[in-house]
């Protein structure tokens, strides 16, 4: 039996479950494409208790499969897409300075099971992630739920994993610095027939040097000053 969930989150959509498993809370966010639940574990005593966490769903009709890539698909009685559960990930309390992420992340193991409508998913963090000395907490965990087969994503280096159920989108490399020099990079959109043309290249100049700061000079001094001064006290008389 859940604890009763505090809402939260600026726009109201997240509930979060307090100590739904042992230092460990469960947080779910009402997202546009689905919903997203969340694993925070507080402290390191949520380790050795929570070796692996179970979800079961009700998919009336549906099949659900585990990709190579962590992904786990829901497909109908057509064998079509119904709704895809991005490959789950887990990150620490560490946020990088440039672009305010969590980069410090890792891979969360996932196994499936059915029967009939009802699926069990089970999710299996990363123990070294977890034991090691410099992992901060409280640490996430993130197996978001995706219903529909279309969706947005962001494609970001430094980030491997299917961001569909993100609120922003991103292009790039924030992680870290990019080395002085002239980049180039164009896009690529396809439909659902796989319809696609590049982009023109654009490019991007990293110049990490400030550049220099000419003196001006003023050509004006004490005496100029002063004489303007009295100029203009003659003019008030």
């Amino acid at each position: 039996m859940l604890p009763e969930p505090v809402v939260e989150g600026e726009e109201g959509t997240i509930a979060r479950y307090k100590d739904a498993l042992v230092a460990t809370d469960l947080l779910i966010e009402s997202t546009r494409t689905g919903f997203g639940q969340f694993l925070e574990l507080k402290d390191r005593s949520a380790v050795d208790a929570n070796g692996e966490v179970s979800y079961s769903l009700t998919a009336k009709g549906l099949t659900a499969k585990a990709d190579n890539d962590g992904s786990v698909t829901f497909t109908d009685a057509k064998g079509r897409a119904a709704g895809v559960l991005p490959s789950p990930v887990m990150w620490d309390a560490r946020v990088d300075e440039r672009s305010g992420e969590h980069t410090h992340r890792a891979k969360v193991g996932v196994k499936v099971a059915q029967d009939g409508d009802t699926v069990i998913l089970t999710m299996t963090p990363d123990a070294g992630f977890l034991a090691a000395k410099d992992t901060e907490f409280p640490v996430m965990v993130d197996p978001a739920i995706n219903i529909g087969a279309t969706f947005d994503t962001f494609v970001q280096q430094g980030s491997g994993t299917d961001q569909s159920t993100a609120t922003e989108l991103k292009i790039g490399n924030t992680p870290a610095a990019l080395p002085e020099g002239v980049y180039k990079w164009r896009s690529r959109a396809g439909d659902g027939s796989a319809n696609s043309a590049w982009s023109g290249f654009r490019t991007l100049t990293v110049d990490t040097e400030a550049p220099a700061v000419s003196k001006i000079a003023s050509g004006v001094t004490v005496k100029g000053v002063r004489d303007i001064r009295r100029k203009r006290e003659g003019e008030r008389r």
